[in-house]
């Protein structure tokens, strides 16, 4: 996995390019996906991944970065994406991989991806916003979202 880390005008994006298994019915070997995973100091709760590159097609997901921390201790998620560690198989080569498991209306993937990789990206972004502190990294005030999610149409300011 490739890992970027860059910080342009107050905002740390952490990029990391990598390749996850396709597993699933298909044929023996498993299909790799490109997939790009960001991380935005700017919106500190979530991470982006992009799967597919172009000229294809791409497909973008949003997970909460808690959701992917708490999968590499337990198996995490509800909904549409679920997140668990699956630890190596004794005799078997390989280091222990993280499984990601999506669902859409439109068909269910299952992903897997080498854990120290996922640990890695992880860590940077905890260098980029410190677990906990999100709240204080927000592009826009809490303050403000929490009037503008309480605010009626009916009342006066």
């Amino acid at each position: 996995m490739a890992c970027t880390v860059e910080t342009e005008r107050g905002v740390t994006t952490v990029r990391a390019h990598t390749q996850l298994q396709l597993l699933g019915d298909g044929p023996p070997r498993p299909r790799l996906l490109p997939a790009t995973f960001t991380y935005r100091s700017d919106d500190p709760y979530a991470v982006r991944v992009v799967f597919g590159e172009p000229p294809g097609a791409q497909v973008e997901w949003v997970f909460a970065r808690e959701l992917l921390v708490e999968g590499l201790r337990h198996a995490s998620g509800t909904g549409d994406v679920r997140v668990h560690r699956e630890a190596a198989v004794a005799g078997q080569e390989g280091p222990d991989r993280v499984h990601i498991s999506l669902s859409s209306p439109e068909g269910r993937a299952l992903l897997a991806m080498p854990s120290g990789d996922l640990e890695t990206f992880l860590a940077k972004t905890r260098a980029a916003v410190v677990y906990g502190s999100e709240h204080r990294h927000m592009r826009v005030p809490w303050e403000t979202l929490t009037e503008e999610l309480w605010w009626h149409p009916n009342s006066h300011r």
